[in-house]
């Protein structure tokens, strides 16, 4: 060994091992201070991001808890005011009783009567276009227009502001299904397409032209999967298929726009001549009614009619969809017809955010109960449209009010219980899954970022005997250098 004064290597080790003892140390007493075994990303990166997302989860899982509770305040002030209306429709029905027991009255008494009605309808009126919830208006919902179908086959994309409401739904009819522009070959192919002087085919879409070739002895079965194969790496829109010895190709696109071209090297492939091209056979676009009005689509999509009931909208067909329930009811022995399918349009959808990330949002549908929407649709002898109408002029009209003042009871009824259900079996339930997400989350987040203070104690207490232990061999490794010292001295 060197005895050396410039430097002193034998400080060195002890040093070294005092200055990662006391970053350690220092790490220790930011866990003792602040309860947590993670403070920064260096120290476990992974479970620090990890940490950071269940944080995240845990105040969307609080707000969405938060607002599912104004949810179901809005539905139950919802409710006071379904009350209220019911409370004036049992008026109703007393009055007009009273007033269809004709020979106890004469015009005076039915004057009065009517005036009751009046003031009854004028109530429920006020109800609906007043009672509010944090300064909105309870029963009017939100002004954007929304449109669904009650069959997965078809999806709305967008409705316009003028499209009409529909209270029961605007039934839909479909008259032609869309179909693809395609082209079959005229025989079968066989081995003998593929020989000495192989099948060629140019395909021509819009302005480009591309040509595949088979090799000789192409298995005939396995031509659709070479042309799938060549379609995708050169981006056309065309599958091709291979049935029953024949092969299909088809444009990709649904309606009559899409077309294409092709050409063979052989005779009596795609047509009689080999080199003839052959432009394929139009397909078909959607026609549909709906509520009504007759509508022509562009392959399958659906356009709304300007000005008509369904005056800005654009839907889309799912053909999967569509061929997937026809196999069903196809297989199933059902005694009763398929439902309807309906558009429903509504330009008061009730719509509450109740998860923590983006579409989790509960809806329901209100259709219009003012006094001219309740009522409907009731065959009367007395003509009355709606309940707004109802009188009690004549022993006839008083007996047709009843009917109208049933209908409106029924429906009011109905719509009652429709809240009834969102309340209890979506907003209460959520708020139950809700607090166990949250309890979850908060174990697994504590689970990763909270520090064992027990164990943080004994590792403090251990740096601490081993920075006390450190500091006094770096003392002593200064000895060898004083013993140098010496040397001179002597």
């Amino acid at each position: 060994m060197i005895a050396s004064l410039q430097r002193n290597n034998m400080a060195l080790a002890p040093l070294h091992s005092y200055q990662g003892i006391d970053a350690d140390y220092d790490q220790i007493l930011t866990r003792t201070s602040s309860g947590l075994a993670l403070n920064k990303p260096s120290e476990a990166t992974p479970k620090f991001m990890l940490s950071e997302k269940l944080r995240n989860s845990l105040g969307g899982y609080a707000q969405a808890s938060k607002n599912t509770d104004t949810a179901i305040n809005y539905v139950q002030s919802m409710e006071s005011g379904f009350d209220q209306i019911n409370q004036e429709l049992k008026v109703l029905k007393t009055v007009v009783l009273h007033a269809a027991n004709d020979s106890s009255l004469d015009e005076s008494s039915r004057a009065i009567d009517q005036e009751e009605i009046n003031r009854s309808l004028a109530e429920i009126d006020r109800v609906v276009n007043s009672l509010s919830f944090a300064q909105k208006t309870i029963f009017k919902g939100n002004d954007q227009v929304f449109a669904r179908v009650n069959n997965p086959q078809f999806t709305v994309i967008k409705i316009g502001e003028k499209a009409k409401e529909s209270k029961m739904g605007h039934p839909i009819v479909m008259e032609q299904v869309p179909t693809k522009a395609s082209v079959t070959t005229l025989e079968e192919l066989t081995e003998q397409n593929f020989g000495e002087d192989p099948l060629v085919l140019d395909f021509f879409i819009g302005t480009r032209k591309e040509t595949y070739s088979f090799s000789p002895k192409t298995d005939p079965t396995k031509v659709a999967e070479e042309l799938n194969r060549f379609f995708k790496v050169q981006n056309l829109s065309l599958d091709a298929s291979f049935n029953q010895g024949k092969l299909s190709i088809q444009h990709k696109n649904y309606g009559s726009l899409p077309v294409f071209q092709i050409r063979a090297n052989q005779n009596d492939v795609f047509s009689a001549n080999a080199n003839e091209i052959l432009t394929s056979k139009p397909g078909l676009d959607i026609q549909v009614e709906i509520g009504g009005e007759e509508i022509l689509g562009k392959g399958e999509k659906i356009y709304g009619r300007k000005g008509g009931k369904t005056d800005g909208l654009e839907m889309v067909w799912n053909a999967e969809i569509a061929k997937k329930q026809a196999e069903m009811e196809a297989n199933e022995d059902a005694k009763e017809s398929p439902k309807p399918v309906l558009l429903e349009i509504s330009n008061r959808p009730f719509s509450f955010h109740i998860g923590k990330d983006q579409g989790e949002v509960a809806q329901f549908f209100l259709p219009p109960i003012d006094t001219k929407h309740l009522g409907l649709n009731v065959k009367n002898e007395s003509k009355l449209g709606n309940l707004n109408e109802i009188s009690v002029k004549t022993f006839l009209h008083a007996q047709d009010s009843i009917l109208l003042i049933d209908q409106a009871v029924n429906e009011i009824t109905q719509e009652r219980g429709k809240i009834g259900v969102f309340q209890k079996l979506l907003l209460e339930q959520n708020q139950k899954d809700l607090a166990s997400k949250k309890d979850n989350t908060l174990s697994g987040e504590s689970a990763i970022r909270d520090a064992d203070m027990a164990k943080t104690v004994m590792e403090m207490t251990k740096k601490q005997l081993q920075s006390s232990t450190n500091a006094e061999i770096l003392k002593n490794s200064n000895g060898q250098q004083k013993q140098y010292l010496r040397l001179f001295r002597a």
